[in-house]
């Protein structure tokens, strides 16, 4: 199974006009929690205090997306040798796994026997039987009657020429009747939806215009409806038929007498097949003996994978003898998943291991057939070509294999659990001015950490990372960026991080604090006195 592997570079976060860089800054956590205990004590007091969310900013960036995978190291190039001719084994050199160059010799046969048999170079260069004493009324009668059969197989090809050409316009008619009818029924289902909705909506002028244009396209297409008689068509269409086959029977018969008498042709087959006959056994009785005594050599270097033969073994033309698999031209053969089949394409570049050393590849070929994996799965095979393998590739090893299946630079990034999806798509949260506003968003690339945003969001924005059932489009919040809860790197000024920390820090305090004595407005004079409280024990914390 394939798993993702994504290297992300460090992106440059913009904030207002000024360029900003991630930098390490540890943050107490106790800022999280005057926020938390805030929120609790003012969530006592008025349900409009701003509630503290989890935020993530939008940020500019590089995103490499690869699937890891492993597969068996096999040959490109697999050549399987079968026995060329009729003959004894005398010598075999080859054996399963060893290695052999190109023109060795590995088979030579015992060429004694075949010796003999080139000695019969010649065969019968003339028949004796078929009809020496055919006479010649016979063969007269025959051209007679095959030069009447000559003038009625024109005559007939004349007539099978015309009625095909009645019986193709008749469909042709058909086909565009059937056409028209099948038009006016689909206008007329859209014409009858269209119209049941301008009845909910009579003053709509778009589906005033839509019924009107479909009604105006019914009426063209019942006019075209009628322009065919389509009873008619038919009983033409069988009568053509009829005569049509009437004729190719007559073009058939008059085509086998307008070659002549048959014994008149056979005595002339005859000495033409002994004559080719004759001349294709000299040939390959030559050509055999001298491949025989040739034997077999390898064509390419390789390792030889199977011998299915032994010496002193007689084997017959088309004899499995051996395989070599080239050594020289390899490939790692992997299983692609259905979920994985979208990601991988032909040429992707690939990284590939195999015995502790890494070589460059690409993906060579996928297959168009699906096949049972061992794990009942359904699969596609895949070949990873290796463009520079050496001697320390072994055929029927494993080797694991890393393809880039996408990459992109400098677009609009955010992590993976910002985005949401509902019926209507992906969409993430956004804090605008301390409101919730939601954003349909196009995701692009994505892996397990980041994804890339291809519409709706932009470099900057906040976006909420944990949403819970408590959150709703419109309400007030405190946003809090993660990194500051958790310790990680914060985006700051070249000049220093510490006012920038202080000043954002003290905002968010300040916005909490606010947001209590508003309500404390509209409350009794304890209730007041508590929401001061409250504030300065936080401020006095931070």
């Amino acid at each position: 199974m394939f798993k993702k592997k994504v290297q992300s570079e460090d992106a440059q976060v913009t904030t207002g006009k000024k360029k900003k860089k991630l930098k390490k800054r540890y943050i107490v956590l106790g800022v999280a929690a005057i926020f938390v205990v805030g929120s609790i004590v003012s969530s006592g007091l008025s349900a409009s205090v701003p509630t503290p969310v989890t935020v993530k900013t939008v940020e500019v960036g590089d995103l490499t997306e690869t699937l890891e995978t492993s597969g068996v190291v096999q040959s490109e190039e697999v050549k399987n040798y079968f026995a060329q001719v009729n003959g004894e084994v005398m010598t075999l050199n080859a054996e399963v796994g060893t290695s052999v160059k190109t023109g060795e010799n590995l088979l030579a046969y015992n060429v004694e026997k075949m010796e003999r048999d080139a000695k019969l170079a010649s065969l019968e260069m003339t028949a004796t039987g078929y009809g020496i004493d055919a006479s010649i009324t016979s063969m007269n009668y025959a051209q007679q009657k095959a030069s009447e059969a000559a003038k009625n197989y024109e005559d007939a090809v004349k007539y099978v020429n015309h009625y095909s050409t009645c019986v193709n316009n008749i469909k042709a008619d058909l086909t565009k009747a059937s056409q028209a009818a099948a038009e006016v029924e689909a206008i007329t289902a859209e014409l009858q939806k269209q119209q049941a909705k301008l009845e909910k909506k009579p003053n709509s002028e778009k589906l005033q215009k839509k019924v009107k244009a479909l009604q105006k396209d019914l009426n063209a297409a019942t006019k075209e409806v009628k322009n065919y008689d389509t009873i008619a068509l038919q009983a033409s269409l069988e009568t053509c038929s009829a005569d049509l086959a009437a004729y190719e029977s007559l073009k058939a018969q008059y085509e086998a007498q307008k070659e002549g008498d048959p014994a008149y042709n056979a005595q002339l087959a005859q000495q033409a097949t002994m004559k080719q006959a004759n001349n294709i056994q000299k040939a390959a009785t030559s050509e055999e003996l001298d491949m025989a005594k040739s034997g077999v050599t390898a064509e390419f270097d390789g390792i030889i994978t199977e011998v299915a033969i032994v010496e002193g073994q007689t084997v017959a033309q088309g004899t499995p003898l051996f395989t070599i698999a080239n050594e020289k031209q390899v490939k790692v053969a992997i299983e692609v998943s259905k979920y994985d089949l979208a990601r991988i394409a032909v040429n992707q570049q690939a990284k590939i291991v195999i015995n502790n050393k890494e070589y460059e590849g690409y993906v060579a070929k996928i297959d168009r057939f699906a096949h049972t994996n061992a794990s009942g799965a359904s699969v596609l095979s895949a070949d990873i070509h290796i463009s520079n393998p050496d001697e320390n590739i072994y055929l029927g090893i494993e080797g694991k294999v890393s393809i880039q299946t996408a990459e992109v630079k400098d677009v609009i990034l955010i992590p993976m659990e910002c985005i949401n999806a509902d019926t209507e798509g992906d969409f993430c949260y956004v804090v605008e001015n301390g409101i919730i506003v939601r954003k349909n968003v196009e995701i692009g690339v994505s892996s397990d950490e980041y994804s890339e945003v291809l519409s709706g969001l932009k470099e900057g924005e906040q976006v909420v990372s944990q949403v819970s059932g408590e959150l709703v489009e419109g309400m007030k919040v405190t946003p809090m960026d993660e990194t500051f809860l958790t310790g990680g790197e914060t985006p700051s000024d070249d000049e220093g991080t510490t006012n920038d920390t202080a000043e954002s820090k003290e905002a968010t305090v300040d916005e909490a604090k606010e947001g209590q004595t508003d309500n404390a407005t509209s409350t009794s004079e304890d209730t007041a006195e508590k929401d001061d409280n409250v504030a300065d024990e936080s401020k006095s914390e931070q």
